[in-house]
């Protein structure tokens, strides 16, 4: 009998794992606004890091750019906090609130870099920090000189 159990514990993971993936992908052409009723929060927020490294990435190598990234995000916050003033769905709101706490920690890496007066990606300010990135189609965890595949 727990044979069975783990063999269908198995295949519901692999199925689970396979869900995850496909609404990642599904989810990228999307609003990050537009997407609290369709898909869960971990594929929300990971939609959120992923563009907000790559962003991020982006107005580091160009050089007084974190500024308008760092309106960007203000502008987004303010969306989000009067999505979440409107919304009476308890689920859509969780996933609300779990992207604003994301959100007001992008802005406060975005001030760090600011205070720190981050030139290049390789400075440490920049370098230390956990960023997921996608890499040939697959999501990656990097910190420093560490490299990790994302697992759902």
């Amino acid at each position: 009998m727990s044979e069975v159990v783990e063999n269908w514990l198995d295949e519901l993971n692999k199925n689970m794992v396979s869900t995850l993936k496909k609404s990642t992908q599904q989810i990228k052409s999307q609003k990050i606004e537009n997407t609290f009723k369709d898909y869960c929060s971990q594929v929300i927020c990971l939609l959120n890091e992923l563009t907000f490294n790559s962003k991020a990435g982006s107005a580091i190598s160009r050089k007084g750019q974190l500024d308008s990234l760092k309106a960007e995000m203000q502008q987004l916050l303010s969306s989000l906090t009067k999505q979440c003033h409107q919304t009476k769905e308890e689920l859509v709101l969780a996933k609300i609130k779990s992207l604003i706490l994301d959100v007001i920690h992008q802005i406060s890496i975005i001030d760090h870099l600011l205070q720190s007066n981050i030139q290049t990606t390789a400075d440490w300010p920049w370098h230390k920090q956990l960023k997921i990135i996608e890499e040939k189609g697959a999501v990656k965890l990097n910190m420093a000189n560490s490299s990790f595949d994302y697992t759902f």
